[in-house]
């Protein structure tokens, strides 16, 4: 797992225009929201090499697609630009294909299912990802019980905190399997624990391919891939714990042992200093994150106990 070469791309511009040469979709926005979920499913199919080189095909054809419209641009000769406008063609084609053409759609859905409706049958949210996940999901998944949401956290984390919040999952998982998404400041972001002491597995969209991280650098690497460019020391994050059907009960016991765990409910707790160092008027704020995710536990904390203005939403 993991063997490709070691490269990391910055941001996602080479997916989404592919995507629009592609005419799959019209606006370059990143797809963070459909590639970590497809990055999810790879780790539990132990596909994770797989979908590296499917990322890294991806940016290489994005590459020679904008070196070749450059030249097509630039071409005097009729005769040298048939020769690149049928190079250009073929790659194209090559994108075309099933396996490429699979996975964009995979990705697609999952970042926003609301406009497959016809297909899907019924709306979807783009946070419902095992909901999602029974129609795009991993033939080695959909034999192991699927893909399942079984636990939503949201509160406010430092770096300090969410060195904690690893440190606890890792004590807690031992040699489980733990699949996470983090979602805050329009960025979503997967991670991912082997179990046995293993490196985590970061699903960074804006850094891919997929990559392993050591424990003691990953609260830093996750806080700042959270932030998305932003510059803050607290965060308001949106976790959901993942799992498959076949093994849903050891990831329950986990997840019982988590919550039973004074030192992780004192994370999950809304303190006055966590909306301190909120900024009102930003839409990263707790209460307009609590409200989006329907997050009653955090809503009431807020609105009730610290008596948040709503309007700021």
């Amino acid at each position: 797992m993991l063997s490709i070469r070691p490269d990391k791309f910055a941001g996602q511009k080479y997916i989404s225009e592919t995507l629009q040469e592609l005419k799959l979709t019209t606006n370059n926005r990143g797809k963070c929201g459909g590639l970590t979920p497809m990055g999810i499913q790879a780790f539990y199919a132990k596909e994770i090499d797989v979908f590296n080189t499917r990322i890294v095909y991806l940016h290489d054809a994005w590459v020679k697609l904008n070196k070749l419209k450059e030249k097509i641009i630039n071409c005097i000769s009729t005769n040298e630009l048939q020769t690149l406008e049928s190079e250009y063609q073929t790659l194209i084609n090559e994108l075309k294909l099933p396996d490429p053409t699979v996975f964009f759609r995979g990705v697609l859905i999952f970042q926003n299912p609301l406009k497959f409706t016809t297909s899907l049958g019924y709306q979807i949210t783009p946070f419902s990802i095992e909901e999602v996940a029974k129609f795009i999901s991993n033939k080695k998944i959909e034999e192991n019980g699927g893909l399942l949401q079984v636990a939503h956290y949201f509160a406010a984390y430092t770096i300090n905190k969410l060195e904690k919040f690893f440190s606890l999952i890792k004590k807690q998982a031992k040699g489980h399997e733990i699949t996470m998404s983090f979602h805050a400041v329009k960025h979503r972001i997967g991670i991912c624990y082997p179990g046995h002491g293993q490196n985590w597995v970061f699903i960074q969209p804006n850094e891919f391919p997929i990559h392993y991280i050591e424990h003691q650098a990953l609260a830093k690497k996750a806080f700042t891939a959270c932030l998305n460019g932003r510059k803050s020391n607290d965060l308001a994050i949106s976790t959901r714990f993942f799992t498959m059907g076949n093994c849903i009960q050891e990831t329950k016991q986990v997840i019982s042992d988590l919550n039973n765990n004074k030192a992780f409910q004192a994370l999950q707790t809304c303190t006055q200093r966590d909306v301190d160092l909120q900024l009102p008027d930003d839409k990263s704020h707790l209460l307009f994150f609590a409200a989006k995710y329907g997050h009653v536990p955090v809503l009431e904390t807020l609105l009730d106990t610290w008596h948040i203005d709503p309007n700021i939403t």
